[in-house]
């Protein structure tokens, strides 16, 4: 018979470690189109910790400890989080809430500044060399910052401007084009699921290859950083819009040829949605899933990237949310 388990271990500024299996709510929500991950877990005031030893947790912990959250059954527990205390709530139950390592972007300030030119790479040394990262040496053109903010946030105006992400995965910092994949130097798994065995629910869409309605944003910035932009079709109506940039495109007859290239690989059969899985087997935003589904054949064997989990754990059980990402060709 399975049981859950958890062990929830927080590392504090004046070097205690508190250590504690008993919470009655635990989310965790990790993606790999936001920039923060987030942690959000509930227990009782006074919890069992150090040797059973009872004591309000509030009077040892605080915003900025460390924090190190550990899942499954029966004491076989996967590392679903770490990260930073973000705050601490005084209330019944005691409600932590944390982030993951972007807490730390979030404490590194950033003055004013004007870059002719600039890419992800060139922002990176300047601004994250504590930090080990693998970015696309992507350009973003001209660009300024005005007033004070913080790493994090030129982070998300590039993710809300650019079509560039950035998460963190086994404590690496990742900054790619949302079109692409950058982490093949990292250990990524490649999980099996199927309907009625491992998944409890889905709201799982097949879309027919005719019924794809697609409109491709090609962009480029030129080295004298004119921009450049075609649309493929024009005249889509209620499309979804999918921005890319090709940087290798110096006309707009070379960036429609690239927008129709892509456009035709969105024009085939394919799947979206999230289902929803027991808490094993164990996976991770990034991983690869493969589908089955007995009921539904044209579900079965294909592949796609992770792009989101929600971890849910509390008396409900142990749920995975599986958003599906990329499908994987070939």
């Amino acid at each position: 018979m399975l049981k859950l388990t958890a062990q929830i271990s927080i590392y504090t500024q004046d070097n205690k470690i508190v250590e504690f299996a008993n919470i009655a709510e635990c989310t965790i929500t990790t993606s790999l189109h936001t920039l923060t991950d987030t942690c959000t877990i509930e227990l009782p005031r006074k919890t069992a910790w150090k040797n059973n030893r009872q004591k309000n947790i509030t009077d040892v912990i605080r915003r900025g400890d460390r924090i190190e959250v550990k899942l499954g059954y029966n004491n076989d527990n996967k590392t679903v989080f770490k990260g930073y205390l973000k705050s601490v709530s005084t209330g019944s139950p005691v409600t932590i809430e944390c982030e993951d390592n972007s807490w730390l972007l979030k404490q590194i300030k950033v003055a004013p500044k004007y870059y002719p030119s600039l890419t992800l790479e060139e922002f990176a040394s300047e601004f994250l060399s504590d930090f080990e990262y693998k970015m696309n040496d992507f350009n973003l053109g001209e660009t300024r910052i005005n007033g004070e903010t913080t790493v994090a946030g030129v982070m998300d105006y590039f993710i809300k401007n650019f079509p560039v992400i950035f998460f963190f995965r086994n404590g690496k910092l990742y900054g790619t084009l949302a079109s692409t994949m950058l982490i093949a130097d990292e250990e990524v798994n490649t999980i099996e699921f199927k309907s009625g065995l491992n998944v409890i629910s889905d709201n799982l869409k097949y879309t027919l290859a005719a019924d794809v309605n697609v409109q491709i944003v090609a962009k480029v910035i030129l080295q004298d950083n004119t921009k450049l932009e075609v649309k493929v079709p024009e005249d889509a109506t209620d499309a979804g819009i999918r921005t890319y940039f090709f940087p290798e495109c110096t006309t707009k007859s070379e960036l429609k040829q690239r927008a129709q290239e892509t456009l035709d690989t969105y024009k085939v059969d394919h799947m979206e949605g999230t289902f929803t899985a027991f808490g094993e087997p164990f996976t991770r935003a990034g991983d690869i899933v493969k589908f089955y589904d007995d009921d539904y054949e044209e579900r079965n064997n294909k592949r796609f990237f992770v792009d989101e989990v929600v971890y849910r754990y509390g008396k409900g059980g142990y749920r995975q949310e599986i958003k599906l990402g990329t499908e994987i060709h070939g």
